[in-house]
């Protein structure tokens, strides 16, 4: 060939246009004398090199999980934290499984810390605390209940008290009747 055709022929030809499309390094090449072509460097792919074949390219692993790449088979593993487990470190530990809350309370996940949610009138780090608000409360009711005990018990006696009394005050009469009849049967023969 001659040096002035391959002259004007590199002059029809526009370089930086090739140069400035291959991304990720990709190498500027002319195919079939009049294309230009990107030729990708390993792991990356398309027209200008622009998708990247590496596993971890595309951040899978979630949670501050760290991706640990096989590049002979293009696989990947997560290494997890000490919260989460899954595939893609996807699923976080239950804090609250071993935690227990005294008194009903309700344990919550807090920037990873098991905390427990008291009801009304407790307190504590695991609830238990008891308010003196509940405690007077408490002594209320229960006095409260000796003392329905104590008037239940005393009516009870009282109706009871009534029923022997009339019993008692029935059997008299009868009496009274009986010697009224017997005076009056001597009376009238």
């Amino acid at each position: 060939m001659n040096l002035e055709l391959i002259l004007n022929y590199l002059e029809t030809i526009d370089f930086n246009d090739c140069i400035r499309n291959c991304s990720n390094n990709g190498l500027c090449k002319v195919s079939n004398r009049t294309n230009l072509i990107c030729e990708c460097e390993q792991f990356y792919e398309g027209k200008e090199c622009e998708i990247n074949k590496r596993p971890c390219f595309s951040h899978p692993c979630l949670n501050n999980g760290k991706c640990v790449e096989n590049l002979d088979d293009l696989t990947f593993d997560c290494n997890c934290t000490d919260l989460y487990f899954g595939t893609y470190c996807e699923n976080k530990l239950d804090v609250c499984s071993n935690e227990t809350c005294s008194n009903n309370g309700i344990c919550q996940d807090r920037e990873n810390l098991p905390e427990c949610d008291c009801f009304y009138l407790y307190e504590g780090e695991k609830c238990e605390i008891i308010s003196a608000q509940l405690k007077t409360i408490k002594s209320v009711i229960s006095i409260t209940s000796i003392i329905a005990i104590l008037i239940l018990i005393m009516f009870c006696l009282l109706i009871c008290s009534m029923d022997l009394f009339k019993l008692c005050t029935r059997k008299r009469r009868r009496r009274r009747r009986k010697i009224i009849i017997r005076k009056l049967k001597y009376i009238d023969v």
